[in-house]
C-alpha cells in the first residue's frame, strides 16, 4: 500500500546575509533584500508554503517608545517660509578703522546692509519641525527707549564726563535731552493702556495748567509690554568716501525717520530633526532642546586699544556667539549715533558723517502691536488719503454757495450734522481697497483695549477737568482710522510761516501738506511757530477718529452694494441719515464723487454716537484757521474756515485721513533698542567722584595726547552696538507626571540680578562714607523670577527711567540713633508701572509652525500631542500677543505662542512687604506706603509713596500638549516575497490591488530593538513544479510602502513537501503478486474460452 509524508523545510532570509545585486538600486535596503538558496529547492505541486516566524528589527522598539517613521508628506513636495534675511551689500571698506579730522571713527567692513524677504524651502515630514519665529523686547525699562525721540542726552564733552552721568541719571527727562513735543492739553492722541503723562516730581499740581512749561511729557508705559522687533529695509554703515554719500539716505525734505523707510518685521526659520525610528519621549525632548540651545562659534573682535592705537596692535575688545533663539541685534548707540549731533545733522538735511550714523541708529525697533503696524500700511501711503462729506443741508444755511471751488460743494463736513455725517473718502470704491480696510479693522478686534478711549464731550474749554467724559465707542459698533486735527493748506499760503487770514489773524501753516508727526519740530508750537494764543491749541499729531462697524453685517462685495438715493449730488436731507443696511464688509458706504466721477469708499460715525444729543468729538471740527481759535461756535468744520466767525464763504481745504504711518500713531506705539550707555562715556551711575563710579574711558595713542583728550578719542562705547534678543534657554520637555510633552522657557526671564556696585569697598579702606559702603554681591543673582514694582538695579541706562532717584531721597531716623545713621528708603522709580508684573527682557513668539492642518495629526507635532487649534484659534476666541500667559484656558488660545514666569496663588503671601521690600506674609492686597518720622501730627514729616518690590523665584509656564503623545501611527507591517505565487491580501494604498502578503508581524511583542511575529495563519499551496534559487523579501507599512526599518531583520520561510513512499513493501509485494496471478489466471480463461 502507498502512502506519503510531509518533509519540512526551513529558509531563512536575513537581511545580514543578504545579496544586493544593484548598488545603486533606489530601493531600501534595509527592508528589501533577496536571499540565495545555493542550488535551489524543488517545489512540487501541492506544497505549501508559509511564514515561520518574523523578527523586524526597529531600535528602540519597547511599549514606551514612540515610532517616528520617517514619512514624507504631499508627494515629497516643499512648503515655503518667507523670512527677513540681512545681507551685506555695497563696496568693502578695505579700512574699518579710519582717521577723520583728528577722530577715529569705526566702520563696518561694508557700506550697508540690505534687508529682503526669503524664501526658505522646507519638507513636510515627520521627523523635524520647521517654525518660524520672531523675536520681541520687552518694555522693562532696560536697553531701549520709547519712541518718537531725537537723542538721548546732549553729548556732554568728554572733558566733562562727571556732568553727563549727573545730568542723565537724576533730571527730569526733557526737550534738552532727546524728548520730543508734548502738550497736555492734547490727549486725545494717547491710549491710557500704552502710554500716560508725565510730570516732573518737583513741580506742584499747580503748575500743570499753565503754558509754557517744559517739565512735562507723555511716554509710552513701562510696564512688560511685548515690542516685536521690525528692522529697517536699508542701513548704510558707509563712510560716505568710497561711495556716494547721500545714496542711502532721504533726501532734506524726507526726513521722517518713520516714514522715510520700510521696517519689516523680522522672522527667520528654525528646523529641528529627531532620529527616525523608535524614540523615548525623554529622548525625542532632549533632541529637540540640544538643537534649539546649540551654540554657534566664539566669535572675538579684535581692535587697536590706547597706545596700541599709534602702533597698530590689536586686542580682544568683545565676542559674540549665538543660538537659533538667542541672537545679537545691532542697537542705537547714545553715544556715537543717537546723539544730539547726529539729530542736527540729519534734521539740516546734510549728509555729514552724523546724519549717517543717526540714521543707522534706527536699524531695529520694536512695535506693540505688528499686526495693526503692518495691515495699517497697506491701506495707504504714508501721506494717507482725503477726506470729504455729502455736502451742507441748505436749510442749515440757504447763503452758502454751492459754485465750483473755492466754494464748497458737497463736501463740507458741519459738526452739527455729524452723527449722520458721512466721510466720504479719496479711496475708489475697489474689491482691493475694501479688503484692506477690511482686514485691518478685523484685526483690530484682537485689541478691545484701544475701544476703552474716553474724549470730552464739550470741548469748548482748555480746562478738560471741567467737562464730561464721553466712551460710545465699542468693538460692536466701532472702528477708528486716524486723522489730522486739523487742515492742510493747499495751495500755499504767500508767506508759508505765517500765513494771515482776511481779518489779519495769522495761523498755524500745515504746509508742506503732511499726516501725522511725530513732533520732533515743535517745542515751540507747531513747526517753529510760536504765536501763544495758537501755540497751545495746535500739534500735528493725528488722532483716532471712531467710524461705524456692524460686526452681524454679511460680508458682501464690491459688487452687491446698492447705493441709497443720497449717494448722489447737491442737496442733501441729514435727517433721513444715512443707509447702515448697505455697509460692506460692515464699515463701507458707496458714494459717488462728482469730480473724480468715480464711486468712492465713506465711512459714516452713525453708530459710534449712539445718544440722541451726541456728535462727533469737537476738535475735529475746528478749522486750523478759525478766528477766533475757539473749539466750539458756528465756524466748526471738518474741512473748511472761514476769515470771521459766521461768515462766509467757506473755504475748503481738505483734512488728511487713514493709517497714521508715525510711532506716536494711536494703538501702535514703537520703542528703539539702544545699548543700555548714557553716552560716550559708558553707564557710569553716580558722579564719578566716589571709587564705585566705572566708566568705559577712551583709548589714546600715546601719554603725550592724555592731556589734550579730545584728539584722536577711540571710544570703547562705539563697539557696544549690539543687544541679545529672544529665548536664553528654551526647552522642549516630556512631562513624566503628565505623560504629556511641554514646550517652556520661550522668553528670557528676569533675574534677581546684582546692584550696578555689588561687590565695591570703601577707598583705602578707610570707614565708609554714605554712597561709599561696601555692597555685597547677591548670592541668588542668577535666579529666575518676577517682579512687582520693580527697581532698577542701574547697570543700564535708559533715558525713560529718568530720574532714577528722587530730588530729595526719602530718609527713615531709626529711634534712639544719630540722625547721620539714617535709613535711605528706596524709593520706586515713578516711570515704571506700579503693582504690574516684570517677569521677562525678551523672547520669542512662534509665527507659523509650519505643518498644514491636514497633516498636523501625522507630524512630530502631532505625535508629541500638540493639537492644531492649540496654536490656530478662531478669531473670537485669539488673545493678542500681550495677553499674560498662564497655565490655564489662555494656551489653548495663543495664535503666536511664548511664555512667561509662572505666578502662582501661593505666592500671594509674599506679596505684602514693609517699606524695606521685606516680607511680612499678611493676607492682604499689597498696596503702596507713606512711611513717617516723628509724630503723625507733624505733617512735614510724611514722606513720598513707597511701593515696595516684590520678587519672587520661579520657573516658565508650560505650554502642554492636550493629548497623549502618539507612540505609533502603524500597528503591524507586512512581509511579502516573491515564494508565493497567490496574491490573496489586498489592502494598502495600492488602489485595492492583491498582493504577495506571506505574513503580518503585530507590534505588540516589542523588546530588545525587534518586533517578533511567530507563525502565521496564513499557507499557500503551491501549484507549479519550479525550483527556487533565491527568495525575494520585503517589509511593509500598512500604507503599501517599504519600512523604515533597521539592517538586522530577519524571516523564516517553512515549506511543507509532500514525499510520496511505500512504507508497508512485503505487503505491497505479496499484493502486486495476487494481483498479477489474478491477471494470469483471467487472461488463460479468455485463451480457453477461444
Amino acid at each position: 500500500m502507498s502512502e506519503g509524508y510531509e518533509n519540512i523545510i526551513v529558509v531563512e532570509a536575513n537581511r545580514q546575509q543578504a545579496f544586493v545585486d544593484d548598488l545603486n538600486t533606489d530601493i531600501d535596503q534595509n527592508a528589501h533584500w533577496i536571499n540565495q538558496t545555493g542550488s535551489g529547492i524543488h517545489l512540487d505541486i501541492g506544497d505549501t508554503i508559509q511564514m515561520k516566524s518574523a523578527y523586524v528589527s526597529e531600535l528602540g522598539a519597547q511599549s514606551a517608545t514612540i515610532e517616528i517613521e520617517g514619512k514624507e508628506f504631499n508627494n515629497g513636495e516643499t512648503a515655503t517660509f518667507t523670512t527677513t534675511t540681512t545681507s551685506d551689500v555695497g563696496t568693502a571698506n578695505p579700512t574699518p578703522l579710519l582717521n577723520l579730522g583728528n577722530e577715529w571713527r569705526i566702520f563696518r567692513e561694508y557700506n550697508s546692509e540690505k534687508l529682503t524677504d526669503t524664501i526658505v524651502p522646507y519638507k513636510l515630514n515627520d521627523y523635524s519641525i520647521n517654525m518660524l519665529v520672531s523675536p520681541y523686547k520687552t518694555a522693562n525699562g532696560e536697553y531701549c527707549t520709547m519712541l518718537p525721540r531725537r537723542f538721548i542726552n546732549t553729548g556732554i564733552s568728554e572733558t566733562h564726563p562727571d556732568d553727563e552721568c549727573a545730568n542723565s541719571w537724576d533730571k527730569f527727562d526733557t526737550w534738552a535731552k532727546g524728548n520730543v513735543y508734548f502738550h497736555e492739553l492734547w490727549p486725545w492722541s494717547f491710549n491710557r493702556h500704552d502710554s500716560r503723562p508725565m510730570m516732573e516730581p518737583s513741580l506742584t499740581p499747580a503748575v500743570y495748567g499753565t503754558k509754557g512749561y517744559t517739565n512735562y511729557n507723555v511716554k509710552n508705559r513701562t510696564d512688560n509690554s511685548r515690542y516685536v522687533i521690525f528692522s529697517s529695509d536699508t542701513i548704510r554703515n558707509g563712510t560716505g568716501i568710497s561711495v556716494e554719500p547721500h545714496i542711502e539716505l532721504p533726501g532734506a525734505d524726507d526726513r521722517d525717520l518713520a516714514t522715510s523707510r520700510l521696517f519689516k518685521q523680522v522672522k527667520y526659520h528654525i528646523n529641528l530633526e529627531v532620529s527616525k525610528g523608535f524614540n523615548s519621549p525623554s529622548n525625542i525632548a532632549e533632541q529637540l532642546t540640544t538643537q534649539l540651545n546649540q551654540r554657534t562659534p566664539y566669535d572675538k573682535v579684535e581692535r587697536p586699544i590706547g597706545w596700541e592705537l599709534e602702533y597698530g596692535v590689536e586686542t580682544n575688545i568683545t565676542a559674540t556667539t549665538d543660538t537659533p533663539c538667542y541672537k545679537p541685534y545691532n542697537c542705537a548707540k547714545a553715544g556715537s549715533g543717537f546723539t544730539s549731533a547726529g539729530y542736527t545733522a540729519w534734521d539740516d538735511g546734510g549728509y555729514l558723517i552724523d546724519a549717517y550714523h543717526y540714521y543707522d541708529a534706527f536699524q531695529n525697533i520694536g512695535v506693540k502691536r505688528p499686526d495693526l503696524y503692518r495691515l495699517g500700511r497697506e491701506v495707504n501711503g504714508s501721506m494717507g488719503f482725503e477726506i470729504g462729506g455729502r455736502g451742507v443741508a441748505l436749510s442749515v444755511n440757504p447763503s452758502i454757495p454751492v459754485g465750483p471751488p473755492p466754494y464748497i460743494q458737497n463736501k463740507l463736513l458741519l459738526r452739527e450734522n455729524s452723527k449722520n455725517d458721512e466721510l466720504i473718502t479719496s479711496l475708489e470704491w475697489t474689491q482691493d481697497n475694501l479688503d484692506v480696510l477690511k482686514n485691518l479693522f478685523i484685526a483690530q478686534e484682537g485689541h478691545p483695549e484701544l475701544f476703552d478711549y474716553e474724549w470730552w464731550s464739550g470741548e469748548t474749554s482748555t480746562d478738560s477737568a471741567s467737562t464730561t467724559l464721553m466712551n460710545y465707542q465699542s468693538l460692536e459698533n466701532s472702528r477708528f482710522i486716524h486723522m489730522n486735527r486739523f487742515q492742510i493748506w493747499e495751495p500755499p499760503p504767500v508767506d508759508p510761516l505765517v500765513p494771515v487770514l482776511a481779518n489779519g489773524m495769522a495761523g498755524p501753516p500745515m504746509y508742506p501738506a503732511q499726516f501725522g508727526s511725530d513732533n520732533y519740530n515743535e517745542a515751540d508750537g507747531v513747526f517753529g511757530w510760536t504765536t501763544p494764543t495758537f501755540g497751545d491749541k495746535y500739534q500735528s499729531q493725528t488722532a483716532p477718529f471712531f467710524v461705524s462697524y456692524d460686526p452681524n453685517s454679511p460680508f458682501i462685495d464690491e459688487l452687491d452694494v446698492i447705493p441709497s438715493p443720497t449717494d448722489f449730488p447737491h442737496q442733501v436731507n441729514f435727517g433721513a441719515g444715512n443707509n447702515l443696511n448697505s455697509l460692506a464688509y460692515g464699515f463701507a458706504l458707496k458714494r459717488w464723487s462728482l469730480e473724480e466721477e468715480k464711486w468712492m469708499i465713506a465711512f459714516t460715525p452713525t453708530l459710534t454716537l449712539p445718544h440722541a444729543t451726541s456728535l462727533c468729538p469737537q476738535r475735529f471740527y475746528q478749522g486750523a484757521f478759525d478766528a477766533p481759535p475757539t473749539l466750539d461756535g458756528g465756524n466748526s468744520y471738518l474741512n473748511g474756515y472761514v476769515s470771521t466767525a459766521g461768515d462766509f464763504p467757506i473755504t475748503f481745504r481738505p483734512r488728511k485721513a487713514g493709517w497714521d504711518h508715525h510711532f506716536n500713531a494711536y494703538g501702535c506705539p514703537c520703542m528703539l533698542i539702544t545699548n543700555g550707555q548714557t553716552g560716550q562715556n559708558g553707564t557710569s551711575y553716580g558722579t564719578g567722584a566716589k571709587p564705585d563710579s566705572v566708566r568705559i574711558m577712551n583709548g589714546y595713542s600715546s601719554d603725550a595726547q592724555k592731556a589734550t583728550r579730545i584728539n584722536r578719542k577711540y571710544e570703547m562705547e562705539k563697539y557696544m552696538d549690539r543687544i541679545y534678543l529672544g529665548a536664553n534657554k528654551p526647552l522642549i520637555n516630556f512631562d513624566e507626571s503628565q505623560s504629556r510633552f511641554t514646550i517652556e522657557n520661550l522668553h528670557t526671564p528676569e533675574y534677581i540680578g546684582n546692584l550696578w556696585n555689588a561687590g565695591s569697598v570703601s577707598k583705602l579702606g578707610s570707614a565708609p562714607s554714605p554712597g561709599e559702603e561696601a555692597v555685597d554681591e547677591n548670592p541668588n543673582a542668577n535666579v529666575p523670577c518676577y517682579k512687582i514694582n520693580k527697581k532698577l538695579n542701574r547697570t543700564n541706562y535708559n533715558t525713560d527711567m529718568s530720574p532714577y532717584k528722587a530730588a530729595n531721597p526719602t530718609m527713615l531716623n531709626v529711634p534712639g540713633t544719630p540722625a547721620t545713621y539714617a535709613t535711605e528708603i528706596s524709593a520706586h522709580n515713578f516711570n515704571i508701572d506700579t503693582q504690574t508684573i516684570f517677569d521677562s527682557m525678551s523672547g520669542l513668539f512662534i509665527e507659523d509652525f509650519g505643518m498644514p492642518e491636514e497633516y498636523w495629526d501625522k507630524s512630530l507635532w502631532g505625535l508629541m500631542g500638540f493639537s492644531y487649534s492649540q496654536f490656530h484659534p478662531s478669531s473670537a476666541s485669539k488673545v493678542n500677543r500681550q495677553t499674560r500667559i498662564t497655565n490655564g484656558e489662555t494656551l489653548n488660545y495663543m495664535e503666536f505662542p511664548t511664555t512667561c514666569q509662572k505666578v502662582v496663588m501661593d505666592d500671594s503671601l509674599e506679596w505684602t512687604r514693609n517699606i524695606f521690600d521685606k516680607p511680612v506674609f499678611n493676607p492682604q492686597p499689597f498696596t503702596y506706603q507713606i512711611p513717617h518720622s516723628g509724630t503723625p501730627a507733624d505733617n512735614t514729616s510724611w514722606f513720598c509713596n513707597v511701593n515696595p518690590e516684590i520678587v519672587i523665584s520661579g520657573s516658565s509656564v508650560a505650554i502642554t500638549a492636550e493629548k497623549l503623545p502618539t507612540k505609533t501611527l502603524r500597528p503591524y507591517f507586512t512581509i511579502r516575497s516573491d515564494l508565493i505565487k497567490q496574491k490573496n491580501f489586498i489592502g494598502s494604498q495600492d488602489a485595492g490591488q492583491p498582493l504577495p502578503v506571506v505574513g503580518v508581524v503585530d507590534k505588540m511583542n516589542g523588546q530588545g530593538d525587534f518586533f517578533f511575529q511567530q507563525s502565521s495563519d496564513l499557507i499557500f499551496t503551491n501549484t507549479t513544479k519550479r525550483t527556487i534559487t533565491s527568495i525575494t523579501t520585503s517589509i511593509h507599512d500598512p500604507d503599501g510602502r517599504l519600512a523604515r526599518v533597521d539592517k538586522n531583520s530577519a524571516v523564516l520561510y517553512r515549506i511543507n513537501k509532500q514525499v510520496k513512499a511505500d512504507l508497508t513493501p512485503v505487503a505491497t509485494l505479496m499484493a502486486n503478486k495476487d494481483k498479477q496471478s489474478k491477471i494470469t489466471i483471467q487472461n488463460l480463461n479468455k485463451d480457453l474460452s477461444l
